[in-house]
């Protein structure tokens, strides 16, 4: 059974730029038992937006995350008891490190397209942008 957990650039994508991603792991993502998407990308997105960075409509996003039978993981104490163990020299974005704890914690794989992630193993896998 493969659970997939998409980090905000890969969600994003996904639903408003998928050229970006390569056929293999858009078959990846379509083919998962479950995909989930984490509040904190959600959350991520929203601070983008306001901040001028990106268009995001999140009506639209909850529809689209609805429509493809997407799970949204919420943030919970083991995800918290988590990040406080990851090592901060791979990587500071508390968004990012977040999704790895929530990766780690409920055995999900993070498909990312950030190479530093790759740093905290087995449970990343990184995509290179077509």
């Amino acid at each position: 059974m493969s659970s997939i957990l998409l980090d905000s650039n890969l969600l994003y994508w996904s639903f408003y730029e998928s050229r970006f991603i390569p056929d293999t792991i858009k078959a990846e993502i379509v083919d998962a038992d479950y995909r989930i998407v984490s509040i904190v990308s959600l959350w991520e997105l929203g601070i983008k937006t306001a901040a001028g960075k990106l268009k995001f409509d999140l009506k639209d996003f909850i529809e689209k995350i609805d429509f493809f039978e997407m799970q949204i993981l919420q943030v919970d104490a083991s995800h918290i008891q988590r990040i406080m163990s990851l090592p901060r020299h791979h990587h500071r974005d508390p968004f990012d490190r977040m999704l790895v704890a929530q990766a780690l914690a409920e055995g999900l794989m993070l498909y990312t397209a950030d190479k530093e992630l790759a740093a905290y193993g087995q449970h990343v896998k990184v995509i290179e942008r077509q």
